[in-house]
C-alpha cells in the first residue's frame, strides 16, 4: 500500500538557530554601550540579532542627582515634617468643600461671561483647570456646547 502523507497549507515560520557565539555578542554589546556604532550597524557586522543586543543594553539607566548635603537634610526634614512645600503634587479641587475654590471658581466664570479674558486666561489666572470652567459654563447654560453649531436644528 502506498501511502501519502499530505503537507500542511498553513504557514510556518522558519526556524532560527542562535548561529553567533557569546564573544561577538560581548563584542557588540560593548560596541553599542560605547556609542561607537548603532544597533543596526553591529548586528548586521557581527551577525547577533538586534533585538538581542537591544534586550541586553541597559538602556536607561536611573541616574543619581548629586545633591549638595546641606540640601539634603532639608528636604529630608520637609517629608518629615509634612509641610506644603515638601509635597507639591497639585490635588484636585473639592468645590463643594472648599469655600476658597469655590470663590475662585466663580470669579473665574464671571470674568470669562463678561468678556474680559478667555477660558484659558481665566484658568491661569485663577488657578482653576480650564476644563472645569468650561464644563460649569455648559452646565449653567452659559455657552453651549459645540455639537449645536455643527448641526442646526
Amino acid at each position: 500500500m502506498d501511502v501519502t502523507i499530505e503537507k500542511s497549507t498553513r504557514y510556518q515560520s522558519p526556524r532560527y538557530r542562535q548561529s553567533y557565539n557569546s564573544a561577538s555578542l560581548d563584542r557588540a554589546i560593548q560596541v553599542v554601550k560605547a556609542k561607537i556604532m548603532s544597533s543596526y550597524k553591529a548586528a548586521d557586522m557581527f551577525g547577533v540579532p538586534r533585538s538581542t543586543i537591544l534586550y541586553l543594553t541597559p538602556w536607561k539607566k536611573r541616574r543619581l542627582k548629586d545633591y549638595d548635603p546641606q540640601q539634603m537634610v532639608m528636604a529630608i526634614q520637609a517629608v518629615k515634617s509634612e509641610s506644603p512645600q515638601a509635597n507639591e503634587k497639585r490635588k484636585r479641587f473639592d468645590y463643594e468643600r472648599d469655600s476658597n475654590a469655590q470663590q475662585q471658581l466663580e470669579k473665574a466664570i464671571t470674568a470669562v461671561v463678561q468678556g474680559k479674558i478667555s477660558q484659558r486666561q481665566a484658568a491661569r489666572q485663577y488657578g482653576v483647570p480650564q476644563t472645569t470652567i468650561s464644563m460649569k459654563m455648559k452646565q449653567r447654560g452659559l455657552i453651549q456646547p459645540a455639537y449645536f453649531d455643527l448641526h442646526p436644528l
